[in-house]
């Protein structure tokens, strides 16, 4: 294995189309971890779930085993990214988080980013309409609203309280994995 080179897949619930969760997450990638994005030993791949209800599709699961297979020198860490929505009243969205929290720690490299309410929730501190996330994604990255958004509300290692992520906290942890390899 190619201990110079890393390949970074994450899975994101919107749509090939929005593309709206990877403009975000590049967005937070660059902003607090800017060597490490521009490096041309990582590479990043995006697998669009189209709603988190498809995270072990055979067609997602497909699409991550495709990635990790075209880069077999190199490590690869899968990221999920998953909305919390309403887990904490939510007996289904509970379960569906439980399963994919699981499906992560099972698995060597696997980590789940997670946004309590969403994504949106979390960066833009409001809830948006589908209609207007394509919109609202735009604005926040001309804008550079990342500048803005409070660090500690993205370093919330169990995101439990509403907008908070645990996203910096994985990202610090894979480039520790990096670093030590």
């Amino acid at each position: 294995m190619n201990n110079d080179y890393f390949q970074i897949v994450f899975v994101v619930e919107t749509t090939s189309k929005a593309k709206t969760d990877c403009r975000y997450i590049s967005e937070i990638f660059s902003f607090y971890f800017n060597e490490f994005y521009r490096s041309s030993s990582i590479t990043r791949q995006f697998v669009y779930m189209g709603g988190k209800h498809s995270w072990n599709s055979k067609r997602v699961q497909s699409e991550i085993k495709s990635h990790i297979k075209s880069m077999p020198d190199c490590r690869t860490f899968v990221l999920y990214s998953i909305d919390m929505d309403n887990f904490t009243t939510n007996p289904n969205d509970e379960s569906l988080i439980s399963s994919i929290l699981k499906h992560c720690e099972e698995r060597v490299d696997y980590h789940c980013i997670l946004f309590n309410k969403n994504i949106e929730h979390v960066l833009l501190g409001k809830r948006v309409k589908d209609s207007q996330k394509v919109k609202e994604v735009g604005h926040f990255i001309r804008k550079h609203s990342i500048e803005s958004v409070l660090e500690p509300s993205l370093r919330n290692k169990n995101p439990l309280s509403e907008k908070t992520s645990n996203v910096l906290c994985v990202f610090d942890e894979i480039i520790k994995n990096i670093n030590e390899s």
